[in-house]
């Protein structure tokens, strides 16, 4: 074990990973893997907190999802990850047609 942050624990994952488990919850689906500890406890004061998370990447925002016990917070990431699916769909443009 790295750190102890309340009931959250930051263990080591072989050269340059960590994993963050919420100590509350069940090992399977409440844990996340990152490779900078700077974002573990960004994540972890996040969830704490209770705060809107400021990085859009869905599969940070799936790492809160993961450490939450909140069902709240949960509900607002899923908003948060359904917006940023619906900002990366591509929209159709036909380059044929012109406009007058």
């Amino acid at each position: 074990m790295v750190k102890r942050v309340k009931h959250f624990e930051i263990q080591r994952s072989g050269r340059k990973g960590y994993i963050v488990h919420n100590k509350r919850l069940p090992w399977k689906g409440h844990h996340t893997h990152l490779n900078d500890y700077g974002l573990c406890l960004r994540i972890i004061n996040n969830v704490l907190e209770g705060k809107r998370p400021s990085m859009g990447k869905i599969r940070l925002l799936t790492s809160h999802k993961r450490l939450a016990e909140d069902n709240e917070y949960k509900a607002l990431i899923d908003e948060l990850i359904e917006s940023r699916k619906d900002k990366k769909k591509q929209k159709y443009v036909d380059n044929h047609v012109r406009i007058r």
